[in-house]
């Protein structure tokens, strides 16, 4: 029964997306509250950040309608702080992969020349590897932060081999995904924020959508570190 319950709640928020996302289409506008932009704001907390929803920058030849546009992973994917400065960013990357706790570690640094920072290299140092300075794992570029709280936010996400995060390049955009995060335990029948949600819609004209969260997916502040993966 407990599981029948939960089902049918995971049902429940996937079609409220659904429908809300459509809304978000048919609504897009300029002049919708947005902080400024401010990784370190963003980042800087110990609570999870989830990766709520995401999906290709680049359209493909998709010719899914209605409910079957949004596709549930269950990855319960996210991030947690590790350390935080002005220049870098420790964090570890968690997924459920058959039902196991996959943590890898990750180090992010902010590109200069914005201030507060918006644009960050991110590299793979698991196991403790030195990266390579010049070919980061992706790059991140932050085109959303909810006002005040910073619990919602959008991301673009690029595998750019220059570590410039230079989206005129088709090669790169080509390679870009749109990303929301949200920060935190959420509740059931949780969905985000209108501004955040239009701008994760603006971000990609693709149809397809992709939710790695669930209800099931919360974790504690200490989060999948202690589950080996």
């Amino acid at each position: 029964m407990e599981r029948l319950t939960s089902n049918l709640l995971e049902w429940t928020l996937l079609v409220t997306l659904a429908l809300f996302c459509s809304y978000c289409g048919a609504n897009s506008k300029t002049g919708l509250p947005n902080g400024n932009l401010n990784f370190l704001k963003v980042l800087g907390t110990f609570e999870p950040l989830y990766l709520f929803l995401w999906k290709d920058y680049v359209r493909s030849n998709e010719t899914c309608k209605g409910y079957d546009c949004m596709k549930r992973t269950a990855t319960c994917e996210h991030m947690r702080m590790k350390e935080l400065d002005r220049i870098e960013y420790n964090h570890t990357v968690s997924m459920l992969r058959d039902q196991t706790w996959v943590n890898n570690s990750f180090m992010g640094k902010f590109i200069l020349g914005h201030e507060p920072p918006d644009k960050m290299n991110v590299y793979n140092v698991t196991g403790g590897e030195i990266p390579n300075p010049y070919i980061s794992s992706y790059c991140m570029t932050l085109l959303y932060n909810q006002p005040d709280t910073f619990n919602c936010s959008v991301i673009l996400i690029s595998k750019d081999p220059s570590g410039h995060c230079n989206h005129t390049k088709p090669e790169v955009l080509a390679n870009s995904k749109c990303a929301l995060y949200m920060r935190g335990t959420l509740e059931y029948r949780v969905y985000p924020p209108l501004a955040c949600a239009i701008s994760f819609n603006n971000c990609s004209t693709s149809r397809i959508t992709y939710m790695p969260y669930s209800p099931r997916c919360a974790v504690d502040r200490k989060g999948s570190d202690d589950t080996k993966g």
